[in-house]
């Protein structure tokens, strides 16, 4: 292989083959041209080149050596060659360009660009994917929710049992108000009975005083309203069938009574 000097810029070889086959065996020849251009003026030497081969005649190798080869190049008269050919190589900055296609790396300041940022990908585009879905999640579980606890009849009657109570008293005063004893205290009995059913879920076969204070007590629901609550029971039946001379005074005993049992019932029962 051919050994240039440093400042030679050297090519790829082209190598040609030229070969037959005949009776006597293969024969031809195989011609390298190598292309190399010094990059300054002056004189340079390209040492020789060896070449070893097997001599079928002497049956041994032998090695062929050229002669080295001194070259003197001068200096161009053009101004693009000018331009490339200086007299110390080493100084790149100094070397403009080596032809038109082939610049040195441009050693001036960066310049950045600043490129807003596209909304695909950005926070604000999967924020504005992800939240149709945590709405409709929430959405599902809200009315899921809904479904359950109004097929939940016993939850139902539970939530409304105060409710239905304040209804029945507010009917228990306008009787009492036109003076309609025997309807007064039917609102009161539906009033406090429909409110232990509703709230303790009982069936009405079961509503009797044995047996809701027993679940009361299982509630513990405070022995001073359940004693209150059996008081007022007892005072209901006793001015119905057996009433006092001052008839409007009882019921608005009664009427008062009621709302507080049924306020102290809803506030133990609920915790």
């Amino acid at each position: 292989m051919i050994k240039y000097p440093a400042n030679f810029e050297t090519y790829e070889p082209k190598s040609t083959n030229k070969f037959t086959n005949t009776d006597d065996g293969g024969k031809g020849t195989k011609t390298i041209e190598y292309l190399a251009r010094p990059r300054h003026d002056g004189a340079f030497n390209i040492p020789g080149i060896t070449f070893s081969y097997y001599d079928i005649n002497s049956k041994s190798y032998r090695t062929l050596t050229t002669a080295a080869y001194n070259i003197a190049v001068n200096k161009s008269t053009s101004s693009i060659a000018s331009d490339v050919v200086t007299s110390n190589y080493s100084n790149q900055e100094k070397v403009r360009h080596l032809a038109t296609d082939i610049r040195y790396i441009s050693t001036a300041p960066i310049k950045f660009i600043h490129v807003r940022p596209v909304f695909v990908g950005s926070s604000i585009y999967w924020f504005s994917l992800i939240l149709p879905l945590l709405i409709a999640a929430a959405l599902a579980f809200f009315f899921r929710k809904q479904a359950r606890e109004s097929a939940d009849a016993a939850l139902m009657r539970n939530k409304k049992a105060n409710k239905l109570a304040q209804k029945r008293l507010k009917v228990a005063e306008k009787e009492w108000k036109q003076g309609n004893k025997d309807r007064f205290y039917d609102e009161i009995f539906k009033a406090l009975w429909g409110y232990l059913g509703d709230k303790l879920s009982l069936p009405v076969a079961d509503l009797n005083k044995e047996n809701v204070e027993s679940i009361l007590v299982q509630r513990q629901v405070p022995t001073e309203i359940i004693n209150e609550f059996m008081t007022l029971l007892n005072n209901c039946e006793f001015e119905r069938y057996a009433p006092l001379q001052n008839t409007q005074a009882a019921m608005d005993n009664i009427y008062a009574q009621a709302i507080k049992v049924i306020t102290s019932l809803e506030n133990s029962i609920s915790k």
